[in-house]
C-alpha cells in the first residue's frame, strides 16, 4: 500500500483502531469516563484525517475500497455523528451500573462498518461493511437487558436484518451471473439491467437495502426498535446507519434504477411518504411518531435518487446529511429527558416541558421545525432542493406526493410543539427538575447549531457536495 492509499484510508483505520484501543482499555481498567474519552477522541481524529481527502481524486485500495471526496465527506458526517452519539450516551449510561463501557466499543464498530460502506467499490466490501454495522446494532438495540421492549426490538431487527441480508446476497449472485463481475466500477458498463436476471438481481438488492432504510413495505421493525432501544442508539440507527446506506445507494445504483426497477422504487417512495406520515398522525408515543416520520423522510430522499442530473445528486446528498443531524438531535433530546426523568415515552409526558426545560424546549422546537421543513432550518433547504430536483426531472406525480405528504406531516410536528408549550396544573406544581448531563447537553447544542447553520448558510455543505456529485454522473 503506497502513501496515497494509506492517507485515503486513514479514517477507516483510525476508527477501527479506536475500537480495539477502547476494548483493550476496558480489559485493563473499567472506567466509564476513560472509555468515553477514547471513543470520542478517536472519532474526532478520524474526522480530521478525513478532511485531508476532500478535493482528492479517486484512490483505489485494491479491488474492494475507493477513497475520494465523496467518501471523505460522508465519512466526516458518519464519525462526527457517532462522536455526538457517544456524548449523548454518556449521561444515560453513567447512571446505569451494568457495565456500560462495551456500549462505546459497539458504537465504534458500527461507525467503522458505516465508513466501510461509503468507501466500498465491490460487493464483498459492501456486504462486510453492512454486516459489521448490523451485527453491532443488534447488541446496541438490546443493550438494556432488563427492558422487554429493547429485547423485542433487537429480536425483530435481527430476524428482518437476516432476511434482508439473504436477499442482498441472492441479488448479488444474480448480478454476478448477468455481468460476470462484482466490482461497482465495472457494473456501470456491463449492461446491468439489460437482461431479466440483472433486473431481478438489482430488484433484490433494492429490497434488501429497503429493509435497512425502513422503506414501505419493509418498515415493520422500525417503530418497535425506535421505541425499545436506548435513545442514543435509536439516534444512531435513524441517522448514521441510514445515511451510510443511502450514500452507497446514491453513488452506485442511481443509474441502474431504470425501466421496471424505476417504477418499483417510485412506488416505494410514494408508499413511504404517504404511509409514514399517515401512520405518524395516529401515534401518541413520541418515539413511534418519530419512527414513522423517518420512514416518510427516506421516501422524500428517494425522489432525488430517482431524478436525473447533478442537481438531483446535490439534493439527495444534502438532504440525507441534514436529516441525519436533525433526527440525531430529536432523539438526543428524548435521551436527555429519559436520563433525568422516568417517562413512558407518551407525548403527554412532555406536556409543559417549556416551563421546566426552556432551553431544551427551544432546541426541540428548532429540530421539529427542521423535520417539518420550515424556513431557516436545514430541513427547509433540503426539501426545497428535493422539490427542485423532482420538478427539474419532470416527475410531477412524485413531486406532488412530496408536497402533499409534507403538508400532512406539519400537523403532527406542530402537535409536538403545542404539547411542550402547553400549560397545566402539573406544570405549576412541579418541583425543580434535576440537571441534564453536561456531555449530552453539549451534543444537543452542537446539533441544533448545525441544523440552523445548514438552514441559513447551506452553500458551505453544497460546495463540499459539488465535487462528489459530479462523480456520480
Amino acid at each position: 500500500m503506497n502513501s496515497g492509499e494509506l492517507l485515503a484510508l486513514l479514517p477507516l483505520m483510525i476508527t477501527g483502531a479506536t475500537a480495539v484501543v477502547a476494548m483493550l482499555g476496558i480489559a485493563a481498567w473499567r472506567h466509564h469516563l476513560m472509555t468515553v474519552c477514547i471513543a470520542f477522541g478517536g472519532l474526532i481524529i478520524a474526522a480530521v484525517a478525513a478532511t485531508q481527502s476532500l478535493g482528492m481524486g479517486p484512490v483505489r485500495a485494491g479491488q474492494l475500497l475507493v477513497a475520494d471526496s465523496y467518501s471523505a465527506l460522508f465519512t466526516i458526517v458518519i464519525v462526527v455523528a457517532a462522536a455526538l452519539v457517544v456524548l449523548l450516551s454518556e449521561g444515560y449510561l453513567r447512571t446505569r451500573p451494568d457495565w456500560p463501557e462495551e456500549h462505546y466499543v459497539l458504537v465504534l464498530t458500527s461507525a467503522t462498518g458505516a465508513a466501510i460502506l461509503v468507501h466500498s467499490a465491490h460487493f464483498a466490501s459492501f456486504f462486510l461493511g453492512l454486516e459489521l454495522l448490523s451485527v453491532s446494532l443488534y447488541a446496541l438495540i438490546g443493550y438494556r437487558r432488563g427492558a422487554k421492549t429493547g429485547i423485542e426490538g433487537a429480536l425483530k431487527y435481527l430476524i428482518l436484518a437476516a432476511v434482508s441480508a439473504a436477499l442482498l446476497v441472492f441479488g448479488m449472485g444474480l448480478v454476478y451471473a448477468q455481468t460476470g463481475t462484482m466490482s461497482f466500477h465495472e457494473l456501470s458498463a456491463a449492461g446491468l439491467t439489460s437482461g431479466i436476471i440483472g433486473v431481478f438481481g438489482v430488484g433484490l438488492i433494492v429490497v434488501g437495502l429497503g429493509f435497512k432504510l425502513a422503506l414501505v413495505p419493509f418498515h415493520m421493525w422500525t417503530p418497535d426498535v425506535y421505541e425499545g432501544a436506548p435513545a442514543a442508539v435509536t439516534a444512531f440507527v435513524a441517522g448514521v446507519s441510514k445515511v451510510s446506506v443511502f450514500a452507497l445507494l446514491l453513488r452506485y445504483l442511481g443509474e441502474a434504477i431504470e425501466g421496471p426497477v424505476f417504477w418499483a422504487v417510485a412506488a416505494v417512495a410514494v408508499l413511504s411518504m404517504l404511509a409514514g406520515n399517515l401512520l405518524a398522525l395516529r401515534q401518541q408515543n413520541l418515539r413511534r411518531l418519530l419512527a414513522y416520520s423517518s420512514i416518510a423522510h427516506m421516501g422524500y430522499a428517494l425522489v432525488a435518487l430517482l431524478a436525473s442530473g447533478s442537481q438531483a445528486s446535490h439534493a439527495a446528498a444534502f438532504y440525507v446529511i441534514a436529516y441525519a443531524f436533525t433526527i440525531i438531535g430529536a432523539f438526543g433530546i428524548v435521551g436527555l429527558i429519559d436520563a433525568v426523568t422516568e417517562t413512558s415515552g407518551d407525548l403527554a409526558d412532555y406536556r409543559g416541558l417549556a416551563w421546566r426545560r426552556p432551553w431544551l424546549t427551544g432546541a426541540l422546537t428548532i429540530i421539529v421545525l427542521s423535520l417539518a421543513g420550515m424556513p431557516i432550518t436545514a430541513g427547509f433547504i433540503g426539501k426545497f432542493l428535493l422539490l427542485t430536483a423532482g420538478v427539474g426531472s419532470r416527475m410531477w406525480g412524485l413531486s406532488l406526493v412530496l408536497v402533499v405528504s409534507s403538508a400532512i406531516g406539519m400537523y403532527y410536528y406542530l402537535r409536538i410543539i403545542r404539547t411542550v408549550f402547553e400549560h397545566s396544573e402539573e406544570t405549576e406544581e412541579a418541583e425543580e427538575a434535576p440537571a441534564v448531563p453536561l456531555a449530552g447537553a453539549v451534543a444537543v447544542a452542537v446539533l441544533t447549531v448545525i441544523v440552523v447553520w445548514l438552514g441559513l448558510l447551506p452553500s458551505g455543505l453544497l460546495g463540499l457536495i459539488g465535487a462528489p456529485a459530479a462523480m456520480l454522473h
